[in-house]
C-alpha cells in the first residue's frame, strides 16, 4: 500500500516502471527485511480497479534479488484533484515455492522520478 510514514494513503495516478521499497515479514526472515521492488504491473488509478493483481521482481537484497512478490489493489480512487492506489503483497516466490508475507511500503520512485 502506498503509505505514508503516518499510514495515510499516499496520492498517487498511476505508477508504471516504479521501484518501490517495502519491508517484508516472512517466516524465512529472523527480523523485517527492507526489499526494494520493481513493478512488473503498470498501476493506474483510471485503469484498475480494487482486487487486480500486483506483481513486482525482487531487486535487493541480493539473496532475494530475481524473486517475485505478488499482492492486490486494495483501494483505487479516480480524481482530477488526488487518485489514489493503495496495494498490498501477500506472497513471495522464492526457490520454488510460494511464501506468506506481510508487507509495508515505505517509499515509492514512478518512471519519472
Amino acid at each position: 500500500m502506498p503509505a505514508s510514514r503516518s499510514g495515510k494513503p499516499t496520492p498517487f495516478g498511476s505508477i508504471a516502471a516504479g521501484f518501490i521499497a517495502i519491508v517484508l515479514l516472512a517466516p524465512m526472515a529472523v527480523a523485517q527485511d527492507a526489499f526494494t521492488v520493481q513493478l512488473l504491473t503498470p498501476l493506474s488509478a483510471t485503469s484498475n480497479h480494487k482486487g487486480d493483481a500486483v506483481r513486482a521482481t525482487v531487486v535487493s537484497p541480493a539473496s532475494f534479488q530475481g524473486d517475485t512478490v505478488q499482492g492486490q489493489l486494495t483501494e483505487v480512487k479516480a480524481s482530477s484533484g488526488q487518485s489514489i492506489l493503495q496495494f498490498n503483497f501477500v506472497s513471495l516466490l522464492h526457490s520454488g515455492g510460494a511464501v506468506p508475507v506481510a508487507s509495508t511500503v515505505t517509499s515509492i520512485a514512478n518512471s519519472q522520478g
